[in-house]
């Protein structure tokens, strides 16, 4: 790997350049008087250029306010930066979100050319990239790279002249020249990297202040991430079935009315199948509880290992679980149905139980969510009076004026002269 030589810059501290205005200022200031008292001492005819002593004093004076004044310009500049990035990231919820606000943060407020900013998710990276051609959200590869290893376990800033050596990184940020690197801290706890990549040619210093200001915005929002991630993880336990970890009833439902208005927007068909575990009080009654909570648990992996990523498998509540099948119908959903019943006899070990499955699909069963789980679910008990351990298809036909109307529901225009049975005269 090839060796990375560090920038030379000067402390990041805001208060430096201040510090040496006032000391400049007073240099130039006490030179001014020694000139003024010797040129006064020197004799009488020499005392008018006492005067120009005196105009050097007031000049080193100004060129010590003027410098002073541009140190607390670019101190308050940098607060303002800080103040603003405070306030955007109040508006935001998720990590992909605050990772955004930094990146772009770092580039339109504190003059970087591009900002990449990564957290860690197990063992892949995460995060947004801020260039003048916008911001895209990145991922990483399962593989860390050895460099992105070291800044995340250095805990500390640095500055390179390049990425080279790091495939991951040169591909997020290809051709990157004199980059200041800031781990992203919250208690301690890494979270992260921001690369801020500063450019402008090999020999370019970055300001001390700015990367100072960079090191406090990453700090800043570290802690939006930590509040991000305590959110999701609040939101996912909401969400989701305490025994099984399927989504629950709730999510279940919310899911449900969203693909039913993607289904009315797309005239596309949507299928539920509802199952419920056969005697499932007899296994609780003869192997205790304790086997039918495991019975649940495999019931509800065999549900999640034998659908696409596109369907939901949910818990809907005690032995009853639910699958929404977006663009199934027909004979299909029905297959998934048989597909999912002989699962579960095969992969579930706890105890031998086997299920009795209904389903239902939109819009031949079914106008709205509320009547296609109905549907299904009297498919359900169909299968039970049947004997069980079977899969059985709704017979209901949907009313036309079933609302909110299914696009492919919709009533056609009554003929000019039909009575109200719709006969025509």
């Amino acid at each position: 790997m090839k060796s990375v030589s560090v920038l030379r810059t000067a402390r990041p501290s805001a208060e430096a350049p201040a510090r040496f205005a006032v000391w400049s200022g007073l240099v130039v200031a006490a030179m001014a008087l020694v000139g003024s008292g010797a040129f006064v001492v020197a004799g009488g005819e020499a005392a008018g250029l006492g005067t120009a002593g005196a105009s050097l004093f007031v000049l080193g004076a100004v060129v010590c306010s003027l410098v002073h004044r541009r140190a607390l310009g670019r101190s308050r500049a940098g607060l303002h930066a800080l103040i603003a990035l405070g306030q955007d990231l109040e508006r935001v919820r998720h990590a992909d979100d605050v990772a955004m606000v930094l990146a772009r943060h770092g580039r339109e407020r504190l003059g970087f050319e591009r900002v990449l900013v990564l957290t860690r998710s197990d063992d892949r990276w995460e995060g947004a990239v801020a260039s003048a051609l916008g911001g895209v959200l990145a991922t990483g590869p399962v593989a860390i790279g050895p460099r992105t290893e070291r800044m995340w376990s250095g805990g500390t800033s640095t500055l390179l002249r390049s990425l080279e050596g790091d495939a991951m990184l040169e591909e997020l940020l290809p051709s990157a020249r004199n980059i200041v690197v800031v781990p992203l801290l919250a208690d301690g706890e890494l979270l992260g990297v921001v690369l801020a990549e500063w450019g402008r040619g090999r020999r370019a210093r970055i300001p001390a202040l700015t990367v100072d200001t960079l090191a406090q915005s990453a700090s800043q929002t570290a802690v939006a991430f930590r509040n991000a991630a305590l959110l999701a993880e609040v939101e996912y336990l909401a969400t989701r079935d305490g025994l099984t970890r399927l989504p629950n009833r709730r999510l279940f439902e919310e899911t449900l009315n969203r693909e039913l208005a993607r289904s009315y927007r797309r005239n596309s068909p949507l299928s539920l199948v509802v199952l419920d575990i056969d005697h499932f009080k007899v296994v609780n009654d003869t192997a205790g509880h304790l086997a039918g909570d495991a019975v649940l648990r495999e019931v509800g992996g065999a549900l999640v290992h034998n659908t696409k990523a596109s369907d939901l498998p949910a818990r809907y509540g005690g032995d009853e679980f639910v699958v929404l099948l977006p663009d199934c119908a027909g004979a299909d959903s029905l297959r998934v149905a048989e597909r999912l019943r002989a699962a579960v006899a095969r992969e579930v070990t706890a105890a031998h139980v086997t299920v009795s499955a209904g389903v239902g699909e939109m819009p031949a069963n079914a106008g709205d969510g509320e009547r296609l789980v109905a549907a299904a679910d009297a498919a359900l008990y169909s299968a039970k009076r049947e004997g069980r351990n079977r899969s059985v298809q709704s017979d209901r036909i949907a009313e036309p004026d079933e609302a909110p109307l299914h696009p492919s529901l919709r009533r056609r225009p009554a003929v000019e002269g039909a009575t109200s049975d719709g006969v025509v005269a």
